[in-house]
């Protein structure tokens, strides 16, 4: 709403004006607080209102945003914890790939699915084998796993010191056979309400001990 006050013209005196000063001053008062009803400029906040319309939005420090929306683009760069139920009506891609590269570690690697990624590429050119240790998750976390290349050695897929591959009562180990190769595993609260992990699907593996 448009603020309206009365115009005080070069020829009116100053004190036959005081009514329509003060008047003004009264208007000016009244729409002042009827903004900071919502905008409170010492805490910076705005709160309470109805509708907020705006071509850009971004939270966070400046240059490094939590949540940057505009015209091209919706990013969230930081963790989300989601309370509820989702509906997606259209596409959803998951960008979230790393790379074990077994020529960077000695024989074994040890990944921390909750703060790591949701798939894995693997590059395994050597003859020794290359165990890939997988620990806590997340409940109803998923990770997979791809085999790019594939050496002499074999590529294993374990859980690490304490934690639990619900397999079979033989085996715990997943074994990557060729290129190609994938296992997919969720991380599931057992019956005892502890974590372990279980096999979603797989593609050219082997059970093993």
């Amino acid at each position: 709403m448009a603020i309206t006050v009365t115009e005080i013209l070069g020829t009116d005196s100053i004190s036959g004006s005081r009514i329509v000063i003060n008047d003004n001053f009264a208007i000016l008062k009244d729409e002042i607080n009827s903004i900071e009803a919502y905008l409170d400029p010492d805490a910076g906040t705005i709160d309470g209102l109805n509708s907020l319309s705006t071509q850009e939005l971004y939270v966070g420090a400046p240059g490094s945003y939590n949540l940057e929306i505009t015209g091209t683009a919706f990013n969230v760069n930081m963790d989300v914890d989601i309370n509820s139920n989702i509906t997606i009506s259209g596409l959803l891609n998951i960008d979230s790939f790393g790379l074990l590269d077994e020529a960077a570690f000695t024989g074994i690697v040890s990944i921390t699915p909750a703060t790591g990624f949701a798939n894995y590429t693997i590059v395994h050119t050597s003859t020794s084998d290359f165990a890939i240790e997988l620990g806590a998750g997340n409940p109803g976390q998923d990770v997979s796993f791809f085999l790019e290349q594939k050496g002499g050695g074999s590529v294993l897929i374990q859980a690490s010191t304490g934690e639990v591959f619900v397999i079979d009562v033989t085996n715990d180990k997943v074994s990557l056979n060729d290129i190609g190769s994938s296992v997919t595993l969720r991380y599931v609260t057992d019956s005892v309400n502890n974590g372990a992990w279980f096999i979603v699907n797989s593609y050219n593996v082997t059970l093993t001990t």
